[in-house]
């Protein structure tokens, strides 16, 4: 884990079990930092084989020369007298820890990485990397041999692509932003174009740039030799996703009253609550899949102050002091813990109330989610 959060109470090294479907992990842990080659570091096996990282500070680079890689050879080798130790690779460690696996500690529980959460931060992003998933396994399952792991124009544009998986997602409050002020609508709308906005923007902007790299390695480059299958297949999933167009309602929809209830031709029965969210819908094959107890689909826009920030920076920051790069430091300053509901406007059907095929509904935010925050 990294240094700053509560890591997950588990053993350096230990077998992680799926109940569910009976499947297995040999896991490397190490807690509150990046590696060390300490004793209380080493992740150690029972057949006397021992694990230790040395991993540098993030984006700089490997060892800067053989003698910074000696010198952690030598510690290791003090930590470990009379040990073997070579530099080697996880894929060595594992292989050599396989025979013991059985012995190891066994978790079952969920152990979750926390660095995830900083996913839905850019939906856009996430959404341009999933259709190019979606029409790369659409390729697979048709059996296209060039859409294959051993494809050079498929093993340019995965290179690409993990990198949208990877942690980073933009520079974050510790970049220079996040300051108390920073919360203020005014405030922030006249400082935007200060230096450590624009680069924090950039940042961010900078990060989609690699699902255009993956679409163009199937596009472009040495690995292709003519059109690839897939290429038009990325390009019209990522259209779809990037020019959404304002939605227009046709002149042949049918405006009822809001909460009225629907039945589909299908015999489905459907109705929205004031919020817009789906408070039934009751399936001929399956049955009823919302209630008014029990909605699906709502809408909601959050925003935080020391409400929320303190019980969260005591449970998962290690000193239970804000950090800008988890916590929004001075946002109680300005903002208030709240979450914003929309109201149902308009109801729009196809056909009439008790057969109608498709609905469209018209929402309303509070004007302050938006003017103020």
């Amino acid at each position: 884990s990294n240094g700053a959060d509560f890591p997950p109470q588990v053993p350096k090294l230990h077998r992680w079990i799926d109940e569910t479907s009976g499947t297995d992990i040999v896991v490397a842990y190490h807690p509150y930092g990046y590696g060390g080659y300490g004793l209380k570091d080493c992740a150690e096996a029972p057949n006397g084989v021992a694990l230790c990282t040395e991993f540098r500070t993030d984006n700089t680079g490997p060892p800067a020369n053989i003698s910074e890689v000696q010198g952690i050879l030598g510690k290791v080798s003090q930590e470990y007298p009379g040990a073997q130790v070579i530099a080697s690779t996880f894929d060595a460690f594992f292989a050599d820890v396989q025979s013991v696996r059985q012995q190891l500690p066994v978790v079952s529980m969920e152990v979750a990485d926390t660095w995830v959460y900083g996913n839905p931060s850019d939906p856009l992003k996430m959404a341009q990397y999933r259709a190019i998933q979606r029409a790369w396994v659409r390729c697979r399952a048709r059996g296209e041999p060039r859409c294959a792991d051993s494809d050079p124009a498929v093993q340019n544009m995965t290179f690409f692509l993990m990198k949208i998986a990877e942690h980073t997602w933009g520079t974050p409050g510790i970049s220079g932003w996040g300051k108390g002020d920073d919360y203020n609508t005014t405030l922030f709308h006249k400082d935007i174009a200060n230096e450590t906005f624009t680069r924090a923007a950039t940042s961010w902007m900078e990060q989609r740039i690699f699902n255009e790299l993956a679409a163009r390695a199937l596009e472009e480059g040495p690995a292709v030799t003519s059109p690839h299958p897939l290429a038009k297949e990325v390009r019209e999933e990522l259209r779809a996703v990037e020019e959404v167009p304002t939605p227009i309602i046709p002149s042949s929809l049918v405006e009822v009253a809001p909460t009225t209830r629907l039945r589909a031709r299908s015999g489905a029965q459907l109705q929205l609550g004031q919020d817009g969210s789906i408070t039934t819908l009751n399936l001929p094959c399956c049955g009823l899949w919302a209630s008014a107890e029990s909605p699906l689909g709502a809408y909601a826009y959050q925003t935080f102050n020391d409400t929320e920030w303190k019980p969260f920076t005591y449970a998962y920051i290690n000193d239970h002091a804000m950090q800008n790069g988890f916590c929004k430091p001075g946002s109680n300053n300005f903002s208030e813990s709240a979450i914003w509901r929309p109201t149902l406007e308009h109801l729009w059907i196809s056909g009439k109330a008790d057969s109608f095929d498709y609905a469209v509904a018209e929402l309303s935010m509070p004007r302050k989610a938006s003017e103020s925050y």
